[in-house]
């Protein structure tokens, strides 16, 4: 993977810990149909680096959503239960950016929030891996992961250097949300 690629999938992947955190401060303040907008773009933007990973893209949404159906969702690569989320998010942010008369409840966007942070860690996961090999480009792609609460701490501190480390550290970026990690 050349550098200027791994700075590309690093950056979409710090927009869409952007767009999660935006979606948090949103929530706390009762902006349901602003949080959904946030919430996709989080789903969106760890999609991006995915297809950036593999030198796909789309200049519109619907072809983001395509190329990833198609190539990840089709080919087995993405269980379909799991891009439901994004497929989902896509059109409850249509409905509350462009529908009249659409107000979102805290009942129904409250779940979305952490089902958001791990489907973002999971596609950033799958990102940032393309071999069983680390470059330093990728090494600072999970620190600044770190910095937003994504990758544990551990990890890094064993050699971030060292072949393997990305792949010992995905089980804990899928499954586990961040409040989880911090209790270790």
């Amino acid at each position: 993977m050349s550098e200027p690629l791994e700075t590309l999938i690093c950056y979409r992947l710090e927009r869409a810990q952007e767009s999660l955190a935006d979606a948090r401060l949103l929530a706390d303040a009762a902006s349901w149909n602003t949080c959904v907008n946030r919430l996709y773009y989080s789903c969106f933007y760890a999609v991006s680096a995915l297809l950036a990973r593999d030198g796909l893209s789309a200049s519109r949404h619907t072809g983001i959503r395509s190329l990833f159906n198609r190539n990840y969702v089709r080919t087995g690569g993405v269980p379909r239960d799991a891009t439901r989320l994004y497929n989902d998010l896509f059109e409850r942010r249509q409905e509350s950016d462009y529908a009249d008369f659409v107000r979102f409840q805290a009942d129904q966007v409250r779940p979305w929030i952490p089902q958001t942070a791990a489907y973002a860690r999971s596609m950033g996961a799958m990102a940032l891996t393309r071999s069983n090999t680390v470059s330093t480009v990728t090494c600072t792609a999970l620190r600044a992961l770190l910095l937003l609460r994504m990758v544990p701490t551990e990890h890094l501190l064993r050699g971030a250097s060292s072949s393997g480390v990305l792949a010992s550290a995905l089980p804990s970026l899928v499954s586990s949300p961040p409040a989880a990690r911090a209790r270790r």
